[in-house]
């Protein structure tokens, strides 16, 4: 008997209400959370049993090396992801900044007149342009931070996007706190919704589509309690909706004990696993250089032509599947490493994982906190 592990990290949406007060009509404990819930709601299949894990986390306490991290440790077969929401959030302060920047660039001497103003429809349209400190462009690169990092480990990502109320709804007022969303925040979580479509098309992640849900299911009023947390009655239904998907998605996974991404969950050195180098340029030859012990069973010739190391097979990318490495090594310059990716997890076969060089280093764990 096997164990598939689904590890949940969620922002508040995914607890209960804790942040309730005398404005809301509804309040409910854990136990009628899509978190909780789940645990039922994903069928045992045949000698495999399914272990579901929540991680607490709003997102903002770490940084994205910090929740790889804590997702890693569960060796998870699938990560949900529930989040995205206070990127959408921008405030005055946003605009504030993008305007003391911009007047700092400015040129006085020129004679030209640097026109700033201000509205909400201006602040969302920065944030839409990519011109705020949070931005769907951010969000997209953090976000594929965490994707990457296991889809390149053959685990499945699963994210839920952002429901989105329409202006009438509650007169836009989050009475947590009793703030008031801008009157275009929908944009802002249409184009958080988008960026999910994106980590969709380029990663296979799935998507499980709450706004879709939330129509099919009496909409705002029935399920939003306020600007954004679930109704008890709609976190049934994403429960209901995410226990086939996941065992859809377990059943079409290959990872038996044996599959060596259990081994390469965390960061470490590898120790008699042959590897397979894919680059042949001053990362790949310093690499080597560097790692003299390493088990190297060829260099994929790529294009660029003979391997650098005579001793070092080349071996055609055609031929990968003919390899016993089951671990493939990307050394190549950090600004080509995302295309590479996209295109490697199409193309390398399933028993493989495809690693960077710093994921052969322990020490990497030593600056989690210092990176955002």
């Amino acid at each position: 008997m096997t164990t598939s592990k689904v590890t949940l990290l969620g922002d508040s949406r995914a607890f209960d209400t804790y942040f309730y007060n005398s404005e809301y009509d509804q309040c409910y404990g854990y136990d009628k959370t899509f978190s909780f819930l789940l645990q039922n709601q994903i069928p045992c299949q045949q000698d495999n049993e399914t272990s579901f894990i929540h991680i607490p986390d709003h997102f903002r306490g770490g940084t994205i090396g910090n929740n790889i991290l804590r997702l890693a440790l569960t060796d998870p077969s699938i990560v949900i992801l529930c989040n995205g929401l206070w990127e959408t959030l921008i405030s005055k302060k946003m605009f504030i900044d993008y305007a003391v920047d911009k007047i700092n660039k400015h040129d006085t001497r020129s004679g030209s007149t640097l026109d700033i103003t201000y509205s909400s429809r201006k602040l969302v349209d920065l944030f839409l342009d990519n011109k705020l400190a949070d931005s769907p462009q951010k969000y997209y690169s953090q976000q594929q931070q965490i994707v990457s990092y296991f889809a390149r480990r053959r685990r499945q990502c699963i994210m839920l996007n952002q429901p989105i109320p329409p202006i009438s709804h509650l007169n836009r007022i989050h009475h947590a706190g009793n703030f008031r969303c801008l009157p275009e925040w929908g944009e802002c979580l249409d184009a958080i919704n988008k960026v999910m479509d994106s980590l969709h098309h380029d990663y296979g992640v799935r998507v499980l589509d709450l706004v879709q849900l939330m129509e099919e299911n009496g909409g705002a009023s029935e399920c939003l309690i306020d600007q954004w947390h679930y109704s008890a009655s709609f976190h049934s239904h994403i429960a209901q909706k995410l226990g086939p998907m996941i065992s859809h998605e377990l059943s079409q996974m290959n990872l038996a004990p044996e599959h060596i991404s259990h081994s390469f969950m965390m960061h470490r050195e590898s120790e008699k696993e042959k590897i397979l180098i894919y680059g042949q340029g001053p990362c790949a030859q310093e690499w080597i250089r560097n790692h003299p012990k390493a088990s190297i069973e060829g260099v994929f010739d790529n294009g660029n032509g003979n391997a650098f190391f005579q001793s070092i097979p080349v071996i055609p990318f055609d031929e990968i599947e003919k390899t016993a490495s089951k671990i493939v090594l990307l050394l190549v310059e950090e600004d080509e490493r995302l295309a590479l990716e996209k295109k490697l997890l199409r193309e390398v076969p399933q028993e493989k994982i495809l690693l960077y060089p710093e994921e052969l280093d322990k020490s990497f764990y030593q600056s989690l906190r210092q990176k955002d």
